[in-house]
């Protein structure tokens, strides 16, 4: 990938089978302490409600898919889908087919679940399929060589307008012109002169965990502190997922919180995905594999939710995240790809911001995001967008990416841990 500054990639930021939503008040709290709880509480409330009726009408449109055959990836090579605001899907098949069967079964499956009464179903018919323009965003540099892009550039799937949207600030008008001509409506440039990313890793829920899981805290001596999304195995072997910008040097020494859990044994970002690997060790403390999502600040004596399963993303849907900043916050997907500067996220969006708070803040990278409705991981958090920097000196956005961490588990062979039953680490 050709950069025209030396790209400092940013850190942008870096259920269960039942979900509990709800959370004791101190008695000492005051009036605004109560009240805010009382809204976040509404909020999450709002968000997980959502996620679960999306989650019903994912299973009815699989359902359908089954009969004929097909799974829910193959409409990515056809077409599309997203979500509604009002929790109905928008199927998109492409105008031209590019395999006959598949495509012929596709719009037989649209059109018998438009046309049921009360359809929450809408057909669309579009360009280009959901799996042609992730993967030209995914091989966006790889694809364009002699271009001199800047630092500051997001490569991201626009599936409303069903296009890339190339956001960056500054591009030659020659550049430009080159890019037109070769991908022409399949792409737009936005040239914006104050797009101006993150220049750092952020680090920054503190306790020690017998039982490890997600949303909990992990440091290393020299860069802070970061979030978890979770445990994961491969062959005998145990780690904690996170991002990778938060691990130091490979065989250095972790921490969670303040008692040595093992060492750093991944920093996937050669591999363009921000996902990080800490090998659980024997450290003088007990510690479990464990499917523990830890989801609200007050000192659970167990994690509230549970980690079941993982998938991908899908467009415009709710998910949530728990991290050690901002806690339990939520958004809807943006873009299923995002290529920042090199690394391939999807993009989460506040869609309350300004009114409720941020959806992320520094230390929060290495959190799940995570569907609500059935405790499904979908990703890991590794950036966010612009930012603003609040009085305390941490850095909060209403925007955040994440490493889809399907892709990025599968680049090093690890399954996630979804048992609720603990099992000791012992070797």
């Amino acid at each position: 990938m050709r950069i025209l500054k030396s790209v400092t990639v940013v850190l942008l930021l870096a259920l269960s089978s039942v979900f509990v939503l709800g959370a004791p008040v101190n008695a000492t709290e005051n009036s605004n302490e109560i009240e805010k709880d009382k809204k976040e509480k509404e909020k999450i409330e709002k968000s997980h409600g959502k996620s679960k009726r999306q989650n019903e009408i994912r299973k009815e449109l699989k359902e359908e898919l089954k009969l004929e055959g097909l799974e829910k990836e193959h409409i990515n090579e056809e077409g599309g889908f997203y979500f509604t605001a009002n929790d109905g899907i928008v199927l998109q098949v492409k105008k031209e087919a590019s395999n006959k069967e598949k495509h012929s079964k596709l719009e037989k499956v649209f059109k018998k679940l438009s046309n049921k009464s009360n359809s929450k179903f809408n057909i669309e018919y579009i360009s280009y399929s959901q799996e042609e323009l992730e993967s030209l965003v995914i091989n966006w540099f790889d694809l364009n060589p002699n271009i001199e892009f800047s630092e500051n550039i997001i490569v991201r799937f626009d599936y409303l307008n069903n296009r890339v949207e190339v956001q960056t600030d500054e591009l030659s008008q020659t550049e430009q012109n080159k890019l037109l001509k070769k991908y022409g409506n399949k792409i737009h440039l936005n040239i914006d002169p104050s797009l101006e990313l993150s220049t750092s890793y952020s680090k920054e829920r503190t306790d020690d965990w017998n039982k490890l899981g997600a949303g909990i805290a992990v440091r290393q001596y020299a860069s802070g502190s970061c979030s978890t999304a979770g445990v994961a195995r491969k062959d005998s072997r145990y780690f904690l997922l996170t991002a990778g910008h938060c691990i130091d040097a490979i065989g250095s020494s972790v921490l969670q919180y303040d008692r040595r859990v093992g060492t750093a044994h991944v920093d996937g970002r050669s591999r363009d995905y921000d996902i990080g690997l800490i090998e659980i060790e024997l450290s003088g403390i007990t510690r479990y594999a464990y499917n523990g999502l830890y989801t609200y600040d007050t000192n659970p004596s167990d994690y509230q939710g549970r980690l079941q399963h993982y998938d991908t993303p899908d467009n415009a849907e709710t998910l949530c995240k728990s991290g050690i900043t901002t806690g339990y916050t939520c958004g809807i997907v943006t873009t299923t790809a995002a290529n920042v500067s090199g690394e391939l996220n999807f993009e989460l969006t506040d869609t309350d911001y300004g009114t409720n708070g941020w959806l992320a803040g520094e230390g929060d990278s290495g959190s799940a995001g995570f569907r609500s409705s059935n405790g499904y991981l979908i990703g890991i958090q590794s950036r966010i967008g612009r930012s603003f920097e609040a009085s305390d000196g941490v850095r909060y956005a209403s925007i955040a990416y994440f490493t889809p961490y399907k892709a990025a588990a599968a680049s090093y062979g690890v399954s996630l841990y979804t048992s609720s039953t603990p099992i000791e680490i012992s070797y």
